[in-house]
């Protein structure tokens, strides 16, 4: 089921953003679907929206999948109190997280949830501050949101065609899903791309926001494709690898290769972070100066060059392409951390409480740093042992509240992917700046109901 607002009472418009995910979601999913509902601007209120999920996946059974995919504006009240907008344009109404829990319980099997919203992290209680804890915990969920708690969704649009534009979240999900982008999302090029194959997708392609999962691990498969399929005639530019930048003085300098499939134009933009946003109406843009931008079939590369100042530490590359139908397409956005040379981060882990994984609980893991850094943070047991990498030489990125602390979420397993043994653990945390190392541990928690 697919459903998209972008028309309200009492919100800013996202037109055409709302109609267009869920068409394009619509030629994502359809062939691979049994059955699938459609509703663009339809949507008014609690009760309807109740009344299409019943009709929509009456008849499901405990061995069904039942997905639903919203895009609409979300809206964080007080820091912890998460509601999404529904509306057609003339009426409107909050969908609270309960509400929308009491809807889907009622149907068997398992839900997966899509969100591309505002604030969407806040659904699963991550991606912010004060978290209120995840409702949807357990095996019967499988959630992805664009978005941390304390972040922004962001849209685009096209200044030359008033139709044109996406959440972009949601483009760069089509995109690594689909043929266009060569299925980039399948990291192991098997056929099937997983919910964990898309959020590592998305962590490192789609840089405007913080993309969450509940659980952090899944072997969901979202969508298969013949392997063998010739995806050449859809195409258009593909490889995209974006060196570390290098820095002299006040400049930055980021080289970037792919290879070209059809004639296109492509565009380069570098938006700072300004107050813990991204200034997308300052960005600057960046083309070739041959032939205004167009890029003929082959291996290329581009070197783009701009001022490296930026008091809030971020910046956001981000790569657009232009056809021979005028159509621009988002491929890629990149962060870009602005790394103080040997520059002490001070950096500080906390985790939480005693949990049990057997029930589908999380351990949170917040690491407190004073500027821009990489980050390696392993949970390690009474030994030292490294027991799970949460993530390894790993550039901070801003978050939308506080960007100097990095969120990470421990599901309770090892490397080998069963759950860990019963007992203590701790997380180290090391910080690289320059050519200094810096490390940190968390105090101590206890995993239960693991292995004995």
């Amino acid at each position: 089921m697919l459903v998209g607002c972008d028309r309200f009472v009492s919100m800013p418009s996202t037109v055409p953003a709302g109609a267009n995910n869920v068409t394009k979601m619509y030629g994502l999913f359809a062939p691979d679907a049994e059955e699938v509902t459609v509703l663009a601007n339809q949507i008014a209120d609690s009760a309807a929206l109740e009344d299409e999920i019943t009709a929509a996946f009456d008849g499901a059974d405990a061995d069904d999948e039942s997905w639903l995919y919203l895009s609409t504006h979300g809206v964080l009240k007080n820091g912890t109190e998460f509601s999404l907008v529904l509306s057609d344009g003339t009426g409107e109404d909050t969908l609270s997280v309960s509400r929308l829990k009491e809807m889907l319980d009622k149907v068997p099997g398992t839900k997966v949830i899509i969100l591309d919203a505002c604030h969407s992290g806040a659904l699963i209680g991550k991606g912010m501050s004060n978290p209120a804890g995840n409702v949807f915990s357990g095996d019967k969920y499988k959630i992805i949101t664009s978005c941390g708690g304390s972040e922004l969704s962001w849209l685009w649009s096209s200044a030359s065609d008033r139709d044109e534009g996406a959440g972009r979240f949601t483009a760069q999900l089509i995109r690594g899903m689909s043929a266009e982008g060569d299925r980039a999302a399948d990291e192991n090029r098997d056929g099937s791309i997983t919910l964990s194959e898309l959020k590592r997708y998305l962590r490192r392609e789609h840089g405007a926001s913080t993309v969450q999962t509940y659980p952090e691990e899944s072997d969901l498969v979202l969508l298969t494709y013949d392997t063998a399929e010739d995806t050449g005639d859809e195409r258009s530019i593909g490889s995209v690898v974006f060196d570390s930048p290098s820095r002299d003085g006040a400049l930055l300098t980021v080289r970037s290769s792919f290879v070209v499939y059809h004639r296109l134009q492509l565009t380069w933009r570098l938006i700072p972070l300004r107050g813990g946003m991204w200034d997308f109406d300052s960005a600057g843009a960046y083309t070739s100066a041959e032939n205004e931008g167009i890029w003929g079939p082959g291996y290329r590369t581009r070197l783009i060059t701009a001022s490296g100042e930026n008091r809030d530490g971020y910046t956001l590359l981000t790569l657009m392409s232009t056809d021979d139908r005028g159509k621009p397409v988002p491929v890629t956005s990149r962060v870009i951390a602005h790394i103080p040379e040997d520059t002490d981060p001070m950096i500080a882990v906390t985790a939480g409480e005693d949990f049990n994984p057997e029930q589908g609980e999380e351990m949170r893991v917040r690491v407190r740093h004073s500027c821009p850094c990489t980050l390696t943070v392993s949970v390690v047991d009474g030994d030292g042992r490294a027991v799970r990498y949460l993530c390894v030489s790993e550039q901070t990125r801003p978050n939308g509240a506080d960007n100097t602390e990095s969120e990470f979420w421990w599901n309770g397993r090892g490397k080998d992917g069963s759950i860990a043994a019963e007992g203590t653990y701790r997380v180290r945390v090391r910080a690289t700046a320059g050519d200094s190392v810096y490390e940190a541990y968390s105090g101590v928690f206890r995993l239960t109901g693991g292995r004995e």
